[in-house]
């Protein structure tokens, strides 16, 4: 099953995140951490998922805009 995590991992990092960002989420996740991305559709969306992750204790909450 880690085989296959990391596999898995590795695919996501190299297909769907900048290259800035590979070392910092694979370290995290190799260290325990979690990464998570959230879906919104407006800025009302976007603060209160923010708001949401760092009350959780997200240190490293960060912002990408995929829309084009």
């Amino acid at each position: 099953a880690a085989t296959a995590t990391d596999m898995s991992l590795n695919d996501v990092f190299t297909h769907y995140i900048d290259r800035q960002y590979h070392d910092r989420f694979e370290e995290s996740v190799r260290d325990g951490g979690v990464v998570c991305w959230v879906h919104v559709r407006d800025d009302k969306q976007h603060d209160a998922a923010t708001a949401a992750l760092k009350a959780s204790g997200g240190e490293h909450v960060h912002t990408v805009d995929l829309s084009g």
